[in-house]
């Protein structure tokens, strides 16, 4: 298979399967929304490191329960992870992010995503990452929940004094 199969992110299934080639240590890494074996099923974010034949990969699901949707960027500062938490409460459906080392497979507490006037985005749906190297900025595109609308946050690398933009086409289209 060209994937790792469940059992070497130590679940039971998996899904929304992200995966780029980190050409430094010539691997894989593998992000998932893992599910848990047993009675009592937990999804949450998974990552694995594998081998470019994947015949052999390191797990690391310590994103905690009830986490989904894991998104990939790899840059020169390392592993960047973006994320949606799916737990009730008052963060259902926000955005949080880790970053890693490639080097050493460690990952930095997660941290949530929040624009420069503190609000926090939650969304249905998973986000997507780019990097604007020219601009040294982080780019993450998601929609609101709620209204449905499209945003585009411009963040620094830290992923701070995030700005926030409106990209709907006039401000009130809907993608939901």
């Amino acid at each position: 298979s060209w994937l790792p199969t469940p059992e070497a992110f130590g679940a039971s299934a998996v899904s929304s399967i992200r995966a780029i080639y980190d050409h430094t240590h010539e691997r894989f890494v593998v992000g998932a929304t893992c599910t848990s074996p047993g009675l009592f099923a937990v999804s949450r974010a998974c990552l694995a490191f594998c081998t470019p034949d994947f015949a052999s990969c390191v797990a690391m699901n310590d994103f905690g329960p009830s986490t989904a949707n894991p998104v990939l960027l790899l840059h020169d500062e390392g592993l960047l992870v973006v994320f949606s938490v799916f737990a009730g409460g008052s963060l259902d459906g926000a955005f949080f992010f880790r970053k890693c080392s490639v080097s050493s497979f460690e990952c930095t507490s997660p941290s949530i995503v929040y624009n420069t006037t503190g609000h926090v985005f939650y969304s249905q749906f998973a986000a997507d990452v780019a990097l604007d190297a020219t601009n040294g900025r982080v780019l993450i595109v998601l929609s609101e929940e709620g209204t449905g609308r499209p945003f585009l946050l411009g963040c620094e690398l830290s992923i701070t004094n995030c700005v926030a933009s409106d990209i709907s086409l006039d401000g009130t289209v809907n993608i939901a």
